[in-house]
């Protein structure tokens, strides 16, 4: 007599793959920068042929999201997911054998649609895996080796190519792929079953999604070393402009929307993803301020700078699964509501630094920081992901993951812009460390106050939104 195989959901072997797959995404869009230099060398190529490096494997990211989360709804988020880990594991071996840098640029590429893959399908095999009632923890712990994905991808990449060599920071890829590869056949057992058999891929919303984030993207990043009123910053611009509208009508009238506009006139959704979109530009924005200020106005050497920037990683990393817990025992809602009263907390001292704040006063409100951003990160996933219907969850999952990335860029740049704006018109061309202490403190202060109106912002979005099982109770 045949044996029939039953297959159980394996819940902690689920939060282990989606796990490694987030931190390898975060790994590699940090180990690298640690290499710019020593491609400089090999591949005769200046600082800005070797930028592209890092960029190209963002706009893959950013630009392929929401066609993957469309896919992974229709063919099957675990089909999409397992595919991200052969092409990010197969493309990290083809990177450490380019022979020339645009050889390189080019596999990065295509590893940058494997972290693709799996930024738009996580959540989706999170939802169909993990119980509803350990989510939250779930949640944290993903949160949690993406940080320390993104914390030790320097020290990790300095560490390969000084004792080994830069092939390494791909190679180290491949047996972490190849293993869960292996896992996945034993946890993702479950049947794609589509919710509507007649739903099609829109593929001139798919065009016109690419290339207007594309176009956004790269105006965001590109935009200051173009100059903002250039004509390749405002081509861009309209560029961008005009995709996004074509793309709005497109998905307003198309049977099978590449992304359901619908989903956004919830206003609790929409507010979840604008919450998300002004932490992360919270995030990015201090940590590319942070630096200048420790190095141009307290004279600190970059070693002690990054020990004191290790701080709220670290903090985010131990927080992140208590985060969870509380999701779980109380509410997204609330968790995120103390998130952001601790970054407003912390915000409103970074605006106090000068030549004489405290190491200690530092130290604390970095604290602050990185509690903030754990309760934050971990409580708007599940807050956000409480809404995603059956055969959606992707479309949700990748939408998170374009907003997050968008508003890193828009982070960097508001912020920069702010910064700037504190010194006269007549230096904004100079290199920071050519202009006094008192004026690169008085930038900082502007650019901080516009970060605590953006965390006020977000403690007004969060007392809006709430979470589906919230309002299916007062209803």
């Amino acid at each position: 007599m045949e044996k029939v195989r039953t297959e159980e959901p394996r819940p902690a072997l689920t939060i282990v793959v989606i796990a490694i797959a987030i931190f390898m995404t975060n790994l590699d869009t940090s180990i690298v920068n640690i290499a710019l230099p020593e491609f400089t060398k090999i591949f005769h190529a200046d600082t800005g042929e070797v930028s592209r490096v890092v960029l190209v494997y963002l706009l893959a990211m950013v630009s392929l999201l929401l066609v993957f989360g469309k896919v992974s709804d229709l063919k099957g988020s675990e089909r999409i997911f397992t595919m991200g880990y052969a092409v990010f594991t197969l493309a990290s071996v083809l990177c450490a054998f380019a022979p020339t840098l645009n050889f390189l640029i080019l596999f990065r590429f295509f590893q940058g649609v494997g972290s693709a893959m799996f930024l738009a399908t996580w959540g989706a095999v999170a939802l169909k895996y993990i119980p509803s009632e350990m989510r939250g923890r779930a949640f944290g712990l993903i949160t949690v080796f993406g940080g320390v994905g993104m914390a030790i991808g320097a020290p990790i990449g300095g560490l390969l190519i000084h004792y080994l060599s830069w092939k390494w920071i791909f190679l180290i890829n491949l047996p972490i792929g190849i293993a869960a590869i292996v896992m996945i056949r034993y946890v993702l057992t479950k049947k794609h079953v589509p919710v509507d058999n007649h739903d099609r891929f829109d593929f001139p919303g798919a065009a016109f999604s690419v290339l207007g984030i594309l176009s956004l993207f790269l105006v965001l990043n590109a935009g200051a070393d173009f100059g903002w009123l250039s004509w390749k910053s405002i081509a861009l611009f309209i560029f961008a402009f005009v995709f996004l509208i074509l793309f709005y009508f497109r998905e307003k009238r198309c049977a099978s929307p590449l992304l359901n506009i619908h989903l956004l006139e919830n206003k609790h959704v929409l507010f979840g993803y604008a919450t998300a979109v002004i932490v992360v530009m919270i995030l990015m924005g201090f940590n590319f301020l942070f630096p200048f200020f420790f190095d141009f106005v307290r004279h600190l050497d970059p070693a002690k700078t990054g020990f004191l920037l290790m701080t709220f990683p670290i903090v985010s990393i131990l927080i992140s699964p208590v985060s969870g817990y509380f999701c779980d025992k109380r509410s997204p809602r609330l968790v995120s509501l103390f998130a952001l009263a601790f970054l407003i907390a912390s915000t409103f001292i970074f605006v106090r630094f000068d030549l004489l704040t405290s190491y200690y006063l530092v130290i604390f409100s970095f604290l602050l920081f990185g509690v903030g951003l754990a309760l934050f990160f971990t409580a708007n996933t599940a807050l956000v992901m409480s809404h995603a219907t059956p055969g959606v969850e992707g479309m949700f999952t990748a939408l998170l993951s374009a907003v997050t990335y968008l508003g890193a860029s828009m982070g960097i740049n508001f912020f920069e812009i702010f910064f700037s704006s504190g010194f006269p018109a007549s230096t904004r061309s100079m290199a920071p460390e050519n202009l006094p202490p008192d004026m690169l403190i008085t930038g900082f202060m502007h650019a901080s106050v516009f970060g605590i109106i953006l965390a006020f912002l977000g403690f007004i979005a969060v007392l809006i939104s709430k979470e589906k099982s919230k309002l299916t109770l007062s209803t």
